[in-house]
């Protein structure tokens, strides 16, 4: 089980996070320096494996914090409004791209919900007391926004969504597709949601028919963009 989970309605956060490969990405990159202050500073006699020891105690403590009733239920909160972002994007950003159909459809990139969702949980966690007793300092504390928000991404993409089963967003807004291997560039997340505007989220079958038709035009659209199509549009996409 990874740090979050789709209960089949919503996003939790289940705060039993397991050590992920980038933890040991961050301990011999810029957590590096971090791990050899604390093993410095560690009141303990021996040395072999200390350097190693010392990356347990470190990711035990962070274990250990955010799996506190009352921090968890802040991060819950992150989690569960993550899949809110595609539909505030998909109101609020310009530039997108749009069906010309009705049902209308938005195609919202990856990247974008990523960035939204990543400065949020810094703008609300960042100066959070309970967080900021981590023994690994500022660094760790980023290296834990960022693999949440990674996480988050990933279980977006792995969840079974279509026009049967969407996912509900922002207002009247829901998921009804995703896609997870469009590459935007080489520097940008892959991936991408298809969105829409529906008060009940029940569709009709014409609805649907209509759903599909729009999604699938779509995907054309977006293969058929030559590279500098491709960059003209992620220039105009802003939020």
């Amino acid at each position: 089980m990874g740090w979050v989970r789709f209960t089949g309605k919503s996003l939790e956060y289940t705060g039993k996070i397991k050590k992920a490969d980038s933890y040991e990405k961050w301990a011999i990159g810029e957590g590096k320096e971090v791990i050899g202050t604390y093993r410095r500073d560690m009141k303990c006699h021996f040395i072999s494996g200390k350097m190693r020891y010392a990356k347990k105690m470190l990711w035990d403590d962070l274990r250990q914090i955010t799996n506190t009733q009352i921090l968890k239920a802040a991060i819950n909160e992150e989690v569960k409004n993550y899949t809110l972002i595609p539909g505030i994007i998909s109101e609020k950003g310009t530039g997108l791209m749009k069906s010309d159909t009705f049902p209308n459809v938005t195609v919202v990139p990856l990247y974008m919900i990523h960035q939204y969702a990543f400065d949020g949980i810094v703008s609300r966690l960042d100066a959070s007391d309970e967080i900021n007793r981590l023994k690994g300092g500022d660094l760790l504390k980023q290296f834990f926004f960022r693999e949440l928000t990674r996480q988050l991404d990933m279980i977006l993409l792995s969840i079974k969504i279509d026009t049967h089963r969407p996912v509900a967003s922002f207002g009247n807004a829901y998921i009804v597709a995703t896609e997870r291997s469009y590459r935007w560039s080489d520097t940008l997340l892959p991936g991408l949601c298809f969105v829409t505007g529906n008060i009940s989220g029940r569709f009709s079958n014409d609805e649907v028919k209509s759903l599909e038709n729009a999604i699938n035009v779509l995907m054309i659209r977006l293969g058929r963009l030559s590279h500098d199509e491709k960059e003209r549009l992620i220039n105009d996409m802003q939020i």
